[in-house]
């Protein structure tokens, strides 16, 4: 199983898709790598505190597993939720339309901001200096 800085560099490697997609209107690709990169935060936390990750990308199952092991990072599950489904939805195509009908810049945005959310509470249940707003060396800052 990969050590938790190996789940961290996936991590920013999916907060720079999601955040440079924005600009490009590529909303559903952001939607997906905000939940990505959430969970990879979120995974990387339960590795650093000994338990192996899930198989899942329902965030609200990883949030449970962090909880059993005794680091609730105080994530609102409603965002989990929420999060978690451009998880699945963008995965494949369906009958419910094309990624630009279902998927909007409010979306994204709300996908980013979650994903920031996460960022920081994950970075702060980890090792290493932080500026208390869970900055890391080597890691770019939340904008």
């Amino acid at each position: 199983m990969p050590g938790y800085e190996t789940w961290l560099a996936w991590a920013e490697t999916d907060v720079i898709g999601a955040e440079g997609l924005l600009s490009l209107g590529a909303y559903s690709l952001v939607c997906y790598h905000a939940s990505q990169a959430a969970e990879m935060y979120m995974k990387a936390v339960l590795e650093f505190v000994g338990h192996a990750p899930m198989k899942t990308h329902l965030l609200v199952r990883v949030d449970e597993e962090l909880k059993k092991a005794g680091c609730d990072l105080g994530l609102n599950r409603d965002s989990l939720t929420q999060l978690s489904r451009f998880s699945s939805i963008t995965r494949y195509p369906s009958d419910e339309g094309s990624p630009e009908e279902l998927f909007s810049r409010e979306d994204a945005e709300k996908a980013l901001a979650t994903m920031r959310q996460v960022r920081r509470c994950c970075r702060s249940a980890l090792p290493g200096p932080s500026n208390g707003n869970g900055e890391k060396p080597g890691h770019p800052p939340d904008p």
